[in-house]
């Protein structure tokens, strides 16, 4: 009996990425983590892992589970519930962000930077 795992990283990146960005989002929409505070600081580095992290996940996307994602987020009363609406109304602005104040990266992480373009492979 063969007792091994399939993992299909594709399916588990996906959501895993989603979730990240519904967090990033959700953080910056409420008035704040902290009641004090309007704002919420996330390190140059985090905040570049997380948008070529999306960047990717975008292109390897199944339009199918993208789809299926919305509609959840839909069910779930979560707005903006379309991957394009959450791209053109949040993740371009904290893309601008990253280039207008994150100075100190890597020029690995930099030129990952400059090549991403948010757009669904659909």
């Amino acid at each position: 009996m063969n007792n091994t795992i399939k993992i299909d990283y594709k399916s588990f990146g996906l959501p895993l990425g989603i979730l990240l960005i519904i967090t990033m989002v959700s953080s910056g929409v409420i008035d704040s983590v902290y009641a004090s505070h309007n704002k919420v600081k996330v390190g140059c580095k985090d905040l570049a892992l997380a948008l070529i992290t999306w960047d990717q996940l975008l292109s390897i996307g199944d339009p199918d589970d993208i789809a299926e994602n919305e509609h959840i987020l839909n069910e779930e009363g979560v707005e903006p519930d379309l991957y394009e609406d959450i791209i053109d109304k949040h993740i371009e602005d904290l893309l601008d962000e990253a280039d207008d104040k994150c100075n100190n990266l890597d020029n690995d992480i930099e030129r990952l930077l400059d090549d991403i373009d948010f757009k669904l492979p659909f």
